[in-house]
This record gives C-alpha cells, sequence and structure tokens, in this order.
C-alpha cells in the first residue's frame, strides 16, 4: 500500500506536469491565432495594393509566405494542445488506476487483519479456564465450532435450585415485598459441603417464567459474591431462602400432628389432665416442627408421645418434653 502510495503521489505530480502543458499549448495557440489573424489582414490588403500595381511582387509574395507559416505554426499549436489534453486525460487515468490499485491494496490489508484476528482467541469473560479441548496442529472451526476449552467465572458465582410451587409462591411475594419496600436483606444464605456457613449473603437474580409440567417445581437462581473463591463451578451446597416471617408464631412438633384424609389433628392436654381432641388447620413446616394456624392456643400442651393408646377425655399424667429446635430461617 506505501509503495502504490507513492505511485499515486507521482501520477499527480505527473498530472499538475500535464495541466501546465496543457495551459502553455493553449496560450501558444492563442498568441499564433492572434498573429495569424493579423498576417491574413495584411495579405487582403497588399493583394489589393498588388492588383493596383503599387506594390511590387516579391513584397506581397513575402506577406503571402509569412501568412502560410503562421498557419503551419497556428496547425503546429492546435496538434500539440491536443497532444497536451491526451497526456492529461492518461495522467487523470492513471491517477485512478493507482486509487483502485491503493483500495484493492487496503482491502488485502483488511482481509489480512481479519484472517490474522482468528490466529488470537481471547476469552470473552474472566474466570478460570480448566483442560484444553484441543491440542497444536489441530484444525478447529473447519465446518462446526470446535470446543477449545471452557471458562467458568468465579466471582460472581451462581446457585440454581428449585422449589414447588406452594414456595414459589412466597418466595414471589417476599421479592415484590422487597422490591417495593426497598429492602437490602436478601434472606439467601449458603451451607458449604463442610457445614461451615459461607460468609456472604446473596440475592435472587433469576425466576423462570414458567413452573416445569413434569416436576411442579419453578427453577430459580441466587447469585453470591466470591472474593476468597470458597464457591467453585460444580460444587454441592446447601441453600436456605427465607420465604416468609411471621412474628409470634404458634410451631407444634411434628410428631404431635396426625393427618388424615386431608385434616389435621392433635391431642392437647387440659387442665384437669384429660387429653381433648383438637382439629388443627397446619400453615408451613419449620424444620421438624408445624406452624399451626387455628385449633391451639398458645401455652397450651400437646401429646407427642403415645398416640396409639390415646382417647379423647381419657385421663393423662403428662411430662414435660422441651420443644426441638427449629432452623434460623426456612
Amino acid at each position: 500500500v506505501a509503495r502504490d502510495t507513492a505511485q499515486l503521489g507521482q501520477a499527480e505530480a505527473a498530472l499538475a506536469q500535464r495541466g501546465s502543458d496543457v495551459e502553455q499549448a493553449q496560450a501558444n495557440l492563442q498568441r499564433d491565432l492572434a498573429q495569424l489573424e493579423n498576417a491574413r489582414t495584411q495579405e487582403r490588403r497588399y493583394r489589393t495594393l498588388l492588383q493596383q500595381e503599387l506594390i511590387a511582387r516579391e513584397q506581397y509574395d513575402q506577406i503571402r509566405t509569412n501568412m502560410a507559416a503562421l498557419e503551419a505554426t497556428v496547425q503546429a499549436d492546435r496538434a500539440a494542445f491536443a497532444n497536451a489534453e491526451a497526456a492529461r486525460v492518461a495522467a487523470r487515468a492513471t491517477i485512478e488506476n493507482a486509487r483502485a490499485v491503493i483500495r484493492a491494496g487496503e482491502a488485502a490489508v483488511d482481509s489480512a487483519r481479519l484472517q490474522l484476528g482468528y490466529t488470537a482467541i481471547h476469552s470473552p469473560l474472566d474466570g478460570r479456564m480448566g483442560r484444553a479441548e484441543v491440542r497444536v496442529g489441530s484444525l478447529v472451526g473447519r465446518l462446526d465450532s470446535t470446543l477449545l476449552a471452557t471458562v467458568s467465572t468465579l466471582d460472581p458465582m451462581y446457585v440454581s435450585f428449585s422449589v414447588s410451587e406452594r414456595e414459589a409462591l412466597g418466595v414471589w411475594r417476599r421479592r415484590q415485598a422487597q422490591m417495593q419496600a426497598g429492602a437490602g436483606a436478601p434472606g439467601i444464605t449458603l451451607t458449604l459441603p463442610d457445614d461451615s456457613a459461607y460468609p456472604h449473603p446473596g440475592r435472587l437474580d433469576f425466576v423462570d417464567r414458567a413452573i416445569d409440567p413434569r416436576t411442579g417445581t419453578l427453577a430459580l437462581r441466587a447469585a453470591f459474591r466470591n472474593p476468597e473463591r470458597l464457591l467453585q463451578p460444580g460444587q454441592y451446597v446447601r441453600l436456605r431462602v427465607l420465604v416468609e416471617e411471621r412474628t409470634d408464631a404458634l410451631l407444634v412438633p411434628q410428631a404431635a400432628i396426625q393427618e388424615s384424609q386431608g385434616s389435621a389433628s392433635l391431642f392437647v392436654v387440659g387442665p384437669d389432665h384429660t387429653a381433648q381432641a383438637r382439629t388443627v388447620r397446619l400453615g408451613p413446616r419449620f424444620g421438624t416442627q408445624w406452624v399451626v394456624e387455628d385449633g391451639v392456643r398458645a401455652g397450651e400442651q400437646v401429646v407427642v408421645r403415645g398416640l396409639q393408646q390415646i382417647r379423647g377425655g381419657m385421663r393423662v399424667e403428662p411430662t414435660l418434653d422441651a420443644a426441638p429446635p427449629g432452623p434460623p430461617a426456612s
């Protein structure tokens, strides 16, 4: 391209010279045309004088010879002007050809740069690369795309999980409430494989558009900061999502609940130490306990052992058991 550019500069200089030649030839032609016109005027005047026998024949012949010489000079000037104009046209054609050569060279350079770009491969993301799937010298990308290596992002890390339809409603309602209130507590925590708590909370960043009809679950994804690189791609962790918060919720051990034909019941020990059967309405399960929404009041004692031997109205001698601990969030 540099050589072709130099040739273009030479062609442009030649065109400028040809332009000067044309202007000079045109000036010469104009000058000689003026002189020819003057010679023709003299020839007509001297011819009249010769016819009147006022001048010698030799004097007229000299004027006529000068006129003929100027006519020849004008013809030569016209030929020189035409040649100069043709040379200028040829110089312009040379310039256009040089420019076409430069454009072709630039296109070749762009194509070479594009081909060169195929020799350098850059990852579109930051992270850690796994083992190479090809070796030096392998033919790649001939027909189909070729997997060279897999790069995984490390910060942030994404945890994919799914919840049931009922839990999905709770997750969605809590997310909507947080968005409206501008709450900053995400309520998503991790437990690592060694049972230690992950120090950074997560945030819900993806909710699938529909529930999977095959499993009845909704796919979600949470994002976690990973500055210490404790989380690794493909790792299995335990995820805990805060679905709902209830203040002063009434919890009953799961062992006290008897479920039959869509209803739930339990036995309450009355003040006279008699067992009373109660039908209860259950809420969500909280670890090994149930949230009871109706049927039992706070402070009442429920039976958790020997349910098969107890009947309503039977007198019992209760012994108190400590309530089982529940998880910090569910």
